[in-house]
């Protein structure tokens, strides 16, 4: 639940600002400045974050994450209401954004270690292959549905969209806060230059491992022309919010239909 929530609001935040900024802006840079202000703490901080987690309680650090979404949520549902273009600059209005874009990113870098570590710590091993299947499908039908539902979720304005996703990241709240704690069981402190030289060795030294990061990698930075779904929406298909979600649904979401349609055709 806490999984399928999150990915689900953040899909649907992501597809709501990237239309939001556009339209204030009308610059194809600044759709690209999202993924930049996103991506820079997302790699910066996942280089030390596994280290952190290792040596934290998962479920108290993957409350503070949602917490942490929740007031980003906030923080948007405010940037995006009306009246607020009257009392700011769209300058300010926009950078602000990147700031929230980029305190989500570095949120990002933690709440994916905690998840898949507490994940391990509440599942028997000879169940846990399935339950990674159910996550994994999960997050892909987040990621399906998000984009759509952020598209359509416009139409009743920003700022209602936006209050939307926090009532979802609520949710996903809840559900976590009923897993009871978990023991810590890494609690000697080594140094995190150590940790961080040690992981990479691993993955140097294991092709296997560093193929799959590579081509993740390179999948990820030439599949961010998705990124540019508003700006086909609104000035070349004229499609409008109802349009622009079905835009999310076919492009934003394609590689993630298609692996749920790879896994449920096996």
């Amino acid at each position: 639940m806490q999984r399928f929530g999150i990915i689900l609001a953040l899909n649907m935040q992501s597809a709501i600002i990237g239309y939001y900024v556009y339209q204030l802006t009308h610059d194809k840079l600044a759709l690209g400045m999202l993924g930049l202000w996103e991506v820079i703490p997302a790699i910066g901080f996942s280089l030390f974050s596994g280290h952190f987690v290792d040596l934290k309680e998962k479920k108290t650090l993957i409350v503070q994450c949602i917490a942490g979404y929740i007031l980003l949520s906030a923080l948007f549902t405010f940037l995006a209401w009306p009246g607020l273009q009257h009392m700011m600059s769209t300058h300010a209005i926009v950078y602000l954004i990147y700031t929230g874009i980029f305190i989500g990113g570095a949120l990002r870098a933690f709440l994916g270690p905690s998840s898949f570590a507490l994940q391990g710590l509440l599942i028997p091993r000879e169940l846990y292959a399935n339950a990674t299947t159910w996550s994994s499908t999960s997050w892909q039908i987040g990621a399906v549905v998000g984009p759509l539902l952020g598209g359509f979720m416009i139409l009743t304005g920003y700022s209602t969209a936006l209050i939307t996703v926090g009532i979802i990241e609520i949710i996903a709240l809840f559900s976590v806060l009923r897993i009871p704690k978990q023991a810590i069981l890494k609690k000697e402190k080594e140094p995190i230059v150590k940790s961080l030289g040690e992981g990479l060795k691993f993955v140097f030294r294991t092709q296997l491992v560093l193929a799959a990061l590579s081509l993740d990698m390179f999948a990820v930075l030439f599949g961010g022309a998705v990124a540019l779904i508003p700006v086909y929406a609104s000035d070349i298909l004229h499609v409008g919010t109802i349009g622009y979600g079905w835009c999310g649904l076919h492009l934003a979401s394609a590689p993630s239909s298609r692996w749920v349609y790879f896994r449920s055709s096996r």
